[in-house]
Parts: structure tokens; sequence; C-alpha cells
């Protein structure tokens, strides 16, 4: 776990905030320290582990949560909070996620009339059926998203099947493990993720891409190079996925990466310029969801009063531009819908009813709180697969609602130290 964790802190950190709230990549000026400071402390928090396990999910969240403290007086504020917010987001905490995020210093965005009557000449189309109409003529679609926000991962998932059709056949994710050794093992028992497939795959939706992906037919592209300067990491990611092209002259490749990388002078340009084809390039980060929303892109803020955004949608003043406000970081910005709660659950778990609610009532044998409930597909393996859906109890609620589709299920009860405290086997129907 710590050298997945490693390798993530040398290729992304540290975050630092630009225009509109969008999060950039740069270079640490000294990483190795950073990591030696964070293997130090995770080694004295007792963090550290050889295999990676799936009450992992309990042991990291309680140990970023309860030494919050700890973190910030080493000065690690940003690496907290980037690391935190993912971890609450993997056990079903999204509230708490956004507001962790947060905290890494969000501002209130203050809109002005200018801007009203500037959002005035837009118009919203529908983003699923644009995309559809450039990929009949587009042979590289890259959607970036925020790590710590599992949503971001729905619009991917709905258009694999679409652009399957359309003649995609790659799916390429960064976060995918590309460790040789490792890479060569991936989906070969079962078609389905495992823990060490990547990091933020351990998220259940994350996960469910993955299953999608491979259940409509696409090949899997691992592509990571995680350590080096931000030059050599973007270059060697694109010419990774250039040996696509190289090994298929006519392929079409669907990448889903974080944040930056689709900029024209990171991965996705490198990436032109490697194959000599334009990309289409559309990013959820630059009018992301935060914990309040005055903390949320101005634009967005006014978008949503001026249209009610329900689905996703790009804006446009219908002359074929549809990058707002974006200054070129990418060819279309995807304004998502707000989240709504039921059963303490955010609405888009449902995927349009993809996902059906199931009740799940704790018995009074069990702790009444810090119990991982997990729901694995009853063909996986439950000590090694990605959950489908899970959450972590507390003591002032009983009941809990999981979110599944259709299918048999084991439902594990699992608590720190890897001890299941039950099982049962459910149906959803």
């Amino acid at each position: 776990m710590k050298s997945i964790i490693c390798n993530i802190l040398i290729s992304s950190f540290i975050f630092v905030s630009s225009s509109y709230g969008q999060y950039e990549a740069v270079e640490h000026h000294n990483p190795n320290k950073t990591v030696d400071e964070i293997n130090n402390l995770f080694d004295s928090l007792q963090l550290t582990s050889g295999i990676v396990r799936q009450d992992d999910y309990i042991k990291m969240y309680l140990g970023y949560k309860l030494n919050e403290n700890l973190f910030l007086e080493k000065g690690l504020k940003n690496y907290f909070y980037d690391m935190f917010a993912p971890y609450s987001s993997f056990i079903g905490e999204y509230e708490e996620t956004l507001e962790n995020f947060d905290k890494k210093g969000s501002s209130s965005e203050k809109y002005t009339a200018e801007d009203s009557l500037e959002i005035s000449l837009y118009h919203t189309v529908k983003a699923k059926e644009l995309l559809l109409k450039i990929a009949d003529t587009c042979r590289i679609i890259i959607i970036n998203e925020a790590h710590h926000i599992p949503n971001h991962r729905i619009f991917t998932t709905e258009i694999l099947k679409d652009l399957y059709d359309r003649g995609f056949r790659y799916f390429a994710a960064e976060t995918i493990c590309n460790e040789t050794g490792i890479k060569d093992s991936l989906f070969k028992n079962g078609n389905y993720p495992e823990l060490w497939t990547g990091y933020y795959t351990m998220e259940p939706l994350y996960g469910d891409l993955i299953r999608q992906a491979l259940r409509t037919g696409y090949k899997i592209i691992p592509y990571e190079k995680p350590a080096g300067s931000k030059s050599e990491r973007e270059s060697a990611m694109a010419n990774n996925l250039s040996k696509v092209f190289e090994e298929d002259k006519n392929a079409k490749i669907l990448i889903h990466c974080g944040y930056a990388h689709i900029k024209k002078t990171w991965m996705a340009g490198y990436l032109e310029k490697l194959t000599g084809l334009n990309s289409f390039r559309i990013d959820q980060t630059l009018m992301m969801e935060c914990s309040k929303e005055e903390y949320m892109n101005k634009y967005y803020q006014l978008a949503d009063k001026k249209f009610n955004i329900t689905e996703p949608v790009f804006l446009t003043k219908g002359d074929g531009d549809y990058s707002f406000k974006s200054d070129g970081f990418a060819d279309a910005v995807l304004f998502l819908p707000k989240t709504k709660y039921a059963n303490n659950r955010p609405d888009w778990m449902s995927m349009d009813g993809y996902r059906k609610p199931f009740e799940i009532n704790i018995s009074s044998q069990l702790p009444e709180d810090n119990v991982l409930i997990q729901a694995f597909y009853k063909n996986e393996n439950p000590e090694s697969a990605v959950p489908v859906d899970m959450i972590l109890t507390k003591k002032e609620i009983k009941e809990y609602t999981l979110m599944l589709p259709s299918g048999k299920y084991i439902i594990v009860y699992r608590k720190t130290g890897n001890i299941i405290l039950e099982k049962k086997n459910i149906e959803v129907k």
C-alpha cells in the first residue's frame, strides 16, 4: 500500500489552485524529502503493510481522520487533504470528501451583473449527444476527473457502449497499475478489477467503470508513468498511449485521466504530436462540485441558476465552441447537476436506475461503528475484488443503503484487522 501511495505522491504532489478552482500539478522542490517524511509518518502510525487488503479501506481512512493535526503540524496540509479526500470517497462519505478537499483553501466565488449578462449569451447542449457526433470523426477522446469525486466516473461509464458502437476498442485509465509483473496479470482471472489493479480504481464507481469497459469488449490500456519530472512523466505517458496506434493503425481510444493531463502542453499535447491525430478533450474539474455552493465556480452558479442543470451539458453560443472559460485548457467543459441526497447517498449513485437501493439493517450483535459493509458480486473473490459498493457504520445510524445493480451478491461485514464479522448472500432484482 505504501509503495502505491508514494508513487502517486511523486507523480501528482503538490497541487496549487489556479483560476476558477482548477488544480494543476507542479513539481515539488524536493519530492524525495517529502516521500521520506510520508514513509516515516506512515511507519510511526503503523499504516504500512506489504500487501493490500480489504480492511485497508478502514485502516487508511481512520489513519488519516484520527491524525489530521499530526499531518498538518508536519507541513503536509496539501498532501493530507489530497489523500484523505479520496479515501473518504472510497467508503461512501461524499459530503465529508468535499469538506476535506475544500479545507485546502477554498474561498467564495462572487459573480457580478456583467457575469450574469455574459451567461445569457450561452445555451446548453446535451453532452452525450454532442460527443457521439464528434466521435464519428475523432479517434482520441480524453475525459479528465477530480480524483476525489466518484461522480466524475459516471459520464465516462455511460458513453462506453455508444463509443464502442462507433469503433472505439481501447480504454485507457491513468490510475491503472503499469508496473512490470503486475500489468501483465491484470484482468486475467475472471475479468474484474482487484485491489491492486490501481489506486483510484479501488473506489466502487471507478471499479464499475473498469468492469463495464471489460464487459463491453474494450482492451484496457495501462499507461501511467508515476515518477520523474512533469515533462518526463507527460511525454512518457503519451509515448505509452501512442503504442496503441503503432500496433493498430485504425485505433480509436477513450482515455480517462486526472486534472491537467488533458492540456495541450501536457500528456494530451504530447500524444497529438506523436500520433498526428487531434483529440477531443473534455474537462470535468473547472466546474466541479464543492462542499458549499459559493465555493463553486461563479459561472457554474450562474449557469445552474439560469438553466437548472439536470443532466450533463456543455455551454455554447452556437458557434461550435464548447470550451467555456477554459482558455484552451479543454475543448469542452462539462456541467453536471448538483448532488442531492436520498437515504444519505448521492442521487447520482443510482446511475439513472442502473443501481438500485438495497436496505441494510445492522444487527445488535455487531459493533455500533467503524464496521465496513461491502457488497461483492457472488462470482468475484471478496478478499481481492473492488467492492461494488460499501459504506462505513456510525454509532448514530442503524439503517444503511447500498446502491447495487441487479445481480447476486455477498455482503461482508468487516472491521479493522481484516476481521469478518458476518457474511450473507443477497439478490437485487
